[in-house]
């Protein structure tokens, strides 16, 4: 899983071509293959794309639309490929006792506890809303300033809203 969030500053309209060539130069290149010189990787042009896939929704909208019990499914597989930062240990051994692990199985959890990761997952694209609009509540000169969105860890709310923020 790879996102590249990328922001290129601007005096104006003048400067538009010259960032929009920055731009089209950003390449994501897998360190196995970089030589130093970006213009030799070509990506490769045979990925299969899964029957169904849905190649248009933006991913973040695909995600608020999912259940909870798709989404924490979901999540504790890809917990299972791409491990918690250590730092996260406090909130990922709370998460765990809602089910909530890499690796693990919502089967067996409670109807209850179910309507509670329904709730969740329902009630997340909003609270990333409100904690994005808090963050930029300082604008000066043309600029937003994001207030609170770093230091932190991956799964701090402010990692999600810097993730959500990338996505509009």
């Amino acid at each position: 899983m790879n996102w590249i969030i990328a922001r290129y500053a601007t005096s104006g309209p003048s400067d538009f071509p010259a960032v929009n060539r920055l731009q089209d130069e950003t390449r994501l290149i897998p360190l196995s293959d970089w030589t130093g010189t970006p213009g030799d990787y070509s990506p490769p042009v045979d990925v299969p794309v899964p029957a169904g896939a849905d190649a248009t929704t933006p991913p973040v909208d695909q995600v608020h639309a999912l259940g909870g019990r798709e989404y924490f499914t979901l999540l504790n597989q890809r917990m299972a490929d791409n491990p918690p930062d250590p730092a996260d240990a406090p909130i990922v051994g709370r998460l765990a006792e809602l089910g909530i692990a890499p690796g693990a199985s919502l089967d067996g959890l409670s109807p209850e506890r179910l309507a509670a990761l329904d709730a969740g997952a329902r009630r997340g694209p909003e609270v990333l809303r409100t904690l994005l609009a808090r963050a930029e509540s300082a604008h000066s000169a043309g600029w937003t300033v994001h207030r609170g969105l770093a230091p932190c860890s991956p799964l701090s709310a402010p990692t999600c809203v810097r993730g959500r923020r990338g996505a509009d």
